[in-house]
């Protein structure tokens, strides 16, 4: 047995090693405690049917480039889907995809502190504002608004709108994956599951795993489950 009278010095080494030991357990909640404080925090930047100013923000289009042409509104600029998603690319290539995208994004004029408003064909398209707001939100963008035709036909009443302008380049860790991990039966998400403001009604049943066969909903589905404190994910998502 170890006398510690005898060896002070001994006393504080085994207390040393003691508390960093307990430290070391301690750390990690108070990081995952963090960051789901964080998240929950961007998720409520996220809106659907809510109003929004024309003059403060930036608008995408995610209808046809020939719709997009037809009728061009002020501060805007089309974004086809297939142009900008994540799928298919894995570590250092995702990190490289990641990076073009972000800058990409600052040369059209948006970075983290604008805010987004996303329109398209609403319940008679394929859901395609959804995608586009799943994947902002996972390049770093949170203040996101996404609207129905109607209202955003409303909001064109705003005058002396400034022209957008690149901004510099900036950059933002991927957030979390929209994809399910764990093979589970989907559920089949569509424009019937929203209202005409896009907002998502009460679905039946588990819907932790979403899916949207014709279209895109499944992540306008997601992403307001997330936001209400819910687990959700998408089949095949990005």
């Amino acid at each position: 047995m170890i006398n510690f009278r005898r060896s002070p010095f001994l006393y504080l080494v085994v207390l040393l090693i003691i508390g960093g030991a307990l430290g070391c357990q301690v750390a990690p909640t108070k990081v995952v405690e963090l960051d789901k404080n964080q998240e929950k925090r961007a998720f409520e930047n996220i809106q659907f049917g809510k109003s929004w100013d024309l003059e403060k923000s930036v608008i995408i289009d995610t209808r046809s480039r020939f719709d997009f042409e037809m009728s061009k509104t002020p501060r805007s600029f089309h974004m086809f889907w297939k142009d900008w998603v994540l799928q298919g690319y894995e570590g250092a290539e995702l990190e490289r995809r990641k990076v073009e995208l972000q800058r990409r994004l600052a040369r059209k004029g948006v970075d983290p502190l604008r805010r987004i408003v996303i329109f398209g064909h609403g319940l008679k398209g394929k859901g395609e504002e959804m995608l586009i707001a799943a994947l902002l939100f996972r390049l770093g963008l949170q203040k996101i608004a996404v609207v129905s035709p109607e209202k955003f036909k409303k909001s064109l009443l705003s005058k002396k709108t400034e022209p957008l302008a690149s901004l510099p380049y900036w950059e933002k860790p991927l957030g979390r994956s929209w994809l399910c991990s764990q093979k589970k039966k989907a559920k089949p998400v569509g424009p019937k599951d929203f209202t005409k403001d896009l907002r998502l009604k009460k679905l039946s049943g588990p819907a932790d795993s979403l899916k949207s066969p014709k279209g895109f909903w499944a992540y306008g589905a997601a992403l307001q489950l997330r936001k209400g404190g819910l687990k959700a994910c998408v089949e095949g998502g990005l």
